[in-house]
């Protein structure tokens, strides 16, 4: 059986290529999540996948990493409403 784990993150940055959220701790690039949000004024809870790309430290925030993760295995319907959102 799986066990799924959620937080709440800050969503620092944001592209229909994927997206950068605060993290207290580094993650190492390749490491895989699971993420669901809710666009400002948006109904639906968008359920994505994404991999981390690229972690460094927090430019703002000591002690805390700022970490992207790009888009995969996208669904249409979540393409549909990041765009929607972006656009």
């Amino acid at each position: 059986q799986e066990l799924e784990v959620a937080k709440k993150a800050t969503i620092e940055k944001f592209s229909d290529l994927g997206f950068a959220v605060s993290n207290p701790i580094a993650l190492e690039i390749g490491t895989p999540g699971h993420f669901y949000f809710r666009f400002p004024g948006q109904k639906p809870l968008v359920d994505v996948y994404g991999r981390v790309t690229y972690c460094e430290a927090h430019p703002e925030r000591a002690g805390e990493f700022l970490t992207y993760f790009a888009f995969f295995g996208l669904g249409r319907e979540a393409l549909k409403e990041i765009r929607a959102y972006l656009g």
